[in-house]
């Protein structure tokens, strides 16, 4: 069976190496700063990159997918997925 992972209405990963603890939660601070500003719902990879930090981002969208929706998804999936 071929059952894709449900998803949420949005969804973001990301990637921080840094040289510090701080500098973790500077990019952080950094990229949801960045996202509100933004007017954009999905974003490509995007990076940032410092002496002592660099980081990327994707932020997915998917305008379709409600709350109620998901749950009953990730319902049918887990089913599926669990033995």
């Amino acid at each position: 069976m071929n059952l894709l992972k449900p998803h949420r209405k949005f969804e973001m990963s990301v990637h921080i190496g840094a040289d510090s603890k701080q500098e973790i939660i500077n990019a952080l601070n950094f990229m949801a700063s960045d996202i509100k500003e933004d007017s954009r719902n999905s974003r490509d990879i995007i990076t940032g990159n410092g002496i002592r930090s660099g980081w990327s981002l994707k932020l997915d969208f998917y305008p379709d997918q409600e709350h109620e929706k998901y749950i009953k998804e990730i319902d049918k999936y887990l089913e599926a997925v669990i033995i």
